[in-house]
């Protein structure tokens, strides 16, 4: 079955479009934490917008066994998850939050917005790029897209992807830090670039300057 992508455009969906909490980690009587995880993940949902499986990342697909519903029907959600995972294969989620993932694209030159960032971690799982930031920002939203530079033929017979971050600020002030995350899907890529040959370069300008981390692609 084939599913959709579900990407946000903005950083103000990723503040109120998912945020679900659906259980407590104890209770009354001062039992002990359960043993939750808190992990970026893959969320799919099935014919009825109920969560099926949730799929850690480095990790199996986990059948959820409890009940997550509103979501879009046969979709594939961009998450950070909070799960209490079993000894069957399955797991239940005490809360999604979505995570901004949009596909990477062509921007035209004079169109690009590259208003730095702090990167609070850069990081690759295969499937994405992820990265924890810290905006320093006021009331309005940033726009976030990935910007795809071009692919390169390099002289050892392998590819090169080249990606920016664009982050367009949008005249905030600097009055205060917020912190997010994002994740560039790359998995779109797999008829382009060869796994475990080809590389991906990700280049995201900081105050610092620009910051580029390279990635063989598929691990």
């Amino acid at each position: 079955m084939s599913r959709r992508f579900v990407t946000l455009g903005r950083l103000a969906a990723l503040c109120s479009i998912l945020v679900f909490t659906l259980a407590a980690c104890s209770d009354d009587d001062g039992e002990p934490l359960a043993a939750y995880v808190r992990t970026l993940a893959e969320v799919t949902t099935d014919a009825s917008g109920q969560a099926a499986t949730v799929t850690p990342d480095g990790g199996s697909a986990l059948r959820v066994t409890n009940k997550v519903s509103g979501l879009v029907r046969d979709s594939l959600y961009r998450v950070q998850a909070l799960i209490l995972p079993d000894n069957e294969g399955g797991a239940a989620v005490r809360q999604l939050a979505a995570v901004l993932s949009p596909f990477p694209r062509e921007v035209a030159e004079d169109k690009r917005r590259y208003d730095p960032v702090d990167v609070l971690a850069l990081w690759s799982t295969g499937r994405y790029v992820n990265m924890r930031l810290a905006l320093r920002t006021a009331t309005e939203p940033h726009a976030f897209t990935f910007v795809e530079e071009g692919t390169d033929n390099l002289p050892d017979g392998t590819r090169r992807l080249r990606l920016h971050l664009y982050h367009d600020r949008g005249g905030n002030p600097e009055y205060y830090t917020r912190e997010t995350y994002l994740s560039c899907p790359l998995f779109h890529y797999a008829d382009v670039l060869r796994a475990g040959t080809d590389s991906v370069y990700f280049t995201v300008t900081t105050y610092a300057g620009e910051r580029t981390l390279r990635i063989c692609y598929g691990e």
